[in-house]
């Protein structure tokens, strides 16, 4: 019974201690519940409140970006939003110098001074820690210090952050939309520790704000900086710049806008566009507002340019102006529209300056080559159509150049405006006059019916331009040749015609000039004979169809043999040996001539090179040398390079210049001369006696050697040329005078030579001692060196 007791003693008390337990053991895992149902309920309340800040700190933001308020207000509202979280943060803002790539603080509400001191312009980041230990922040990273008093970045300003009682610093790094580095958001905590994870996310979504709150001003900075630069534009443009409402009525306008029109800025704007300042054309035709382009553009929606319009100013005067009109959208629809606009006065001038510099001639101020053609390529078109016939003058002044050349080129200038003056004149107020050119002119006279009424007016221009001139305070007789052409016919085209004139007046000159001559058949057929020889000449040298004959120069004492002048033959496929004379001026008027002329010369080198290692004795090979090959500037050039590769001298070659040469290209010439010399080039000068050369251009011209011209040689026997004897004598003393060797053209008889010689002439050539000759014809002479002839008919030898 008592071990019963016992028993039963022993299991009540494990059952009570048990009981106990289990007691205990509810009661603990109640308190547990009871916990986390508290935590849950802290962290449910603390998420409200994070969410609650956010919201609060989102439209903070907001509110202030709206209200235009600044930068440092947007940074310290976020900073702010984040230290509310909780009494024991403090948040400075910091932000990257893109001058210095320093930090910069942009906003510290918390921040003790001497912490915002020393952490202004600290290094942004550090991408080598290892280089830099107290700029030991990761570039673009998040760092998270938990005790930054032991961490290399604050080391240095320990003081300064024992002074603020901060112990930890959470850094995020705050990018763009491109991820640029703007700067970082700085959390600092009064103890030791790290974020949890709704302080990283509210951090997160505070750099989120830094972010958008920067965007924000750099978009007012650029927008702001837009505006200025537009309003300078405005103030500083030279044009004109208003705007359009959709009623027309002006919106704006720049300051030289205002000023251009007459009137102030603040007079224009709400003034209706149209009826004030663009309400009719110059003549005083109102203009209708649909038909204002200004206005238009509002409707149409394409911008429009216009280059001839008037505005009206204030005081009631216009002026012209160039306009620019362009609608003005907004959301996709017209709003209205912008001019600019400036004053074409003096574009306009400059406009008429231009065309007059292009269409019409600066000297005479009649319409000039490029105009005349126009209006000549019109009456060509009005003849196909049916209309009568006109007549085309070409005409060219007779003794122009010795005007020029003796009273130097103002009296030559002159000289063309009298005669400009008289042409006017001389004509109908229908008919158009032109100088075409140097000393040439053209007329168009429309509505000619017969071939008479084209006669009456040449023979009225050519005996008015006839009369004395009176030109620095002289006297002065220059006449004027005309070719005429009458166009009756539908089929000419301007080239043509204007060919035909040109024959014509070819053909009036050589009549003996001051006279008229018109076109005829036989005229066209040459021209198109011309034109031929021209397109084959190019072919002829390629085929070697041109060959030299050689014709000597002799002493007229001796019978020695001086020179060989080299001339030009032309053995054509179809019409045989053309002379010279029928080729070698056209070759020289359309601009052939280098073509031959470089010929010319290396088969004249060619020749030389053969003769000299012959031995025969020529002296040298005489060239002609085209005003062409002048003007180019490389004939001295040209001639040395072409005896180097035919290894001769240069003396063995020599060039006879035309008084053309010498006079129009003096200064191309005496740069070339000066070379040639230089390397014994002998220098002729051909016709002399026919032109008008001064005394001061044979000295400079650098010549040698006189050429009388055949004309005067025939001329001493001739009793209807008694002058011929003493221009000849008069040749010879200025030879003798200026110490040049002379030699005769032409010379066909003893009689003339022996004249000749008395005369006191050096040298002749011509068929009394022999005529061109093939090189080796002329051998057997050169091998003798002399060339005496026995009677007077000693050309009969060649015959």
């Amino acid at each position: 019974m008592g071990l019963l007791l016992l028993v039963l003693s022993v299991v009540g008390l494990f059952a009570m201690r048990r009981a106990r337990e289990l007691a205990d053991t509810l009661r603990r895992r109640e308190a547990a519940y009871d916990a986390v149902q508290r935590e849950a309920e802290q962290n449910e309340h603390g998420e409200r409140r994070y969410a609650s800040v956010q919201q609060e700190a989102q439209g903070r933001l907001m509110t202030l970006i709206a209200d235009g308020a600044p930068l440092t207000d947007l940074l310290e509202a976020v900073a702010s939003s984040i230290e509310s979280l909780d009494p024991g943060l403090v948040c400075s803002i910091m932000l990257v110098d893109p001058q210095t790539h320093h930090l910069r603080v942009g906003a510290a509400p918390r921040l003790p001074d001497s912490l915002i001191a020393a952490l202004d312009g600290r290094s942004a980041a550090c991408a080598d820690p290892a280089a830099d230990p107290a700029a030991l922040r990761p570039l673009g990273e998040r760092l998270v210090v938990a005790d930054i008093l032991f961490h290399p970045y604050w080391e240095s300003i320990a003081g300064a952050v024992e002074a603020a009682g901060v112990r930890s610093c959470w850094c995020e790094p705050i990018r763009d939309t491109k991820g640029r580095m703007l700067g970082y958001v700085d959390v600092y905590s009064r103890v030791p520790d790290k974020p949890d994870a709704q302080q990283r996310g509210f951090i997160d979504h505070a750099v989120s704000l830094v972010a958008l709150a920067l965007q924000h001003d750099q978009d007012r900075n650029a927008r702001q900086v837009a505006e200025e630069r537009a309003s300078l534009l405005l103030e500083s443009a030279n044009e004109g710049v208003f705007g359009l409402d959709l009623d027309g009525v002006i919106t704006f306008i720049n300051p030289i806008g205002a000023r251009l029109l007459g009137y102030a800025v603040a007079d224009l704007v709400g003034q209706d566009n149209h009826g004030l300042i663009h309400h009719r054309v110059g003549n005083g035709t109102p203009i209708a507002a649909p038909d204002c382009p200004m206005l238009a553009v509002m409707r149409t929606g394409e911008p429009v340019r216009v280059a001839h319009e008037i505005l009206w100013r204030r005081d009631g005067t216009s002026f012209p102006v160039e306009y620019r009109a362009a609608p003005i959208r907004s959301h996709g629809s017209i709003v209205g529209a912008v001019v600019i606009f400036n004053d074409s006065t003096e574009r306009e001038r400059q406009e008429q300056r231009i065309h007059r510099l292009a269409y019409f001639d600066g000297l005479t101020h009649l319409p000039n080559r490029e105009l005349f053609k126009a209006r000549l390529q019109k009456r060509l078109s009005s003849a196909r159509q049916g209309d009568q016939g006109f007549a085309l003058h070409f005409l060219d002044l007779d003794r122009f150049k010795d005007v020029n050349d003796t009273l130097g080129h103002p009296a030559g200038d002159s000289l063309l405006k009298e005669v400009a003056e008289r042409l006017r004149g001389l004509v109908r107020a229908t008919d158009t006059v032109a100088r075409f050119g140097g000393d040439e002119f053209a007329v168009i006279q429309p509505d000619v019916r017969e071939l008479t009424d084209a006669a009456t007016l040449a023979d009225k221009i050519v005996s008015g331009l006839a009369a004395p001139y009176w030109v620095a305070d002289r006297e002065v007789q220059c006449g004027a040749s005309v070719g005429v052409v009458h166009v009756a016919e539908s089929e000419l085209d301007l080239e043509t015609l204007l060919g035909r004139a040109d024959v014509a007046l070819y053909k009036a000159k050589r009549n003996g000039r001051g006279r008229y001559a018109f076109h005829t058949d036989e005229m066209t057929r040459q021209v198109c004979r011309d034109t031929a020889l021209m397109d084959a000449l190019d072919q002829a040298v390629r085929n070697g169809e041109l060959f030299l004959h050689f014709q000597p120069q002799v002493e007229l004492a001796s019978g020695r043999i001086t020179a060989v002048e080299a001339l030009v033959r032309w053995l054509h496929p179809h019409e045989g040996v053309i002379p010279p004379g029928d080729f070698v001026h056209l070759a020289e008027r359309r601009g052939l001539y280098q073509v031959l002329g470089a010929w010319v010369l290396s088969t004249a080198a060619t020749q030389a090179r053969r003769w000299h290692d012959a031995g025969f004795a020529f002296g040298r090979i005489t060239i002609n040398v085209s005003p062409q090959q002048v003007r180019s500037g490389t004939l001295a050039d040209d001639l040395i390079s072409t005896t180097q590769e035919h290894g001769i001298a240069p003396a063995l070659l020599g060039l006879e210049f035309s008084e053309t040469a010498l006079l129009e290209y003096g200064e191309h010439h005496r740069i070339q001369v000066a070379a040639l010399r230089d390397a014994g080039v002998h220098l002729t000068l051909d016709d002399f006696g026919t032109g008008l050369s001064s005394l001061t251009h044979l000295r400079r011209g650098g010549v040698s050697t006189l050429k009388i011209d055949r004309k005067l040689v025939q001329g001493i026997f001739d009793d209807d040329d008694k002058d011929a004897v003493e221009i000849v004598r008069a040749v010879l003393a200025v030879a003798e005078a200026l110490a040049l060797d002379t030699v005769a053209a032409g010379v066909e008889t003893s009689a003339q030579a022996a004249r000749l010689a008395s005369l006191g002439c050096d040298c002749a050539q011509g068929r009394l001692f022999a005529p061109p000759l093939e090189p080796t014809a002329l051998e057997p002479y050169l091998a003798r060196g002399v060339i005496t002839p026995t009677s007077t008919d000693d050309q009969d030898r060649f015959a």
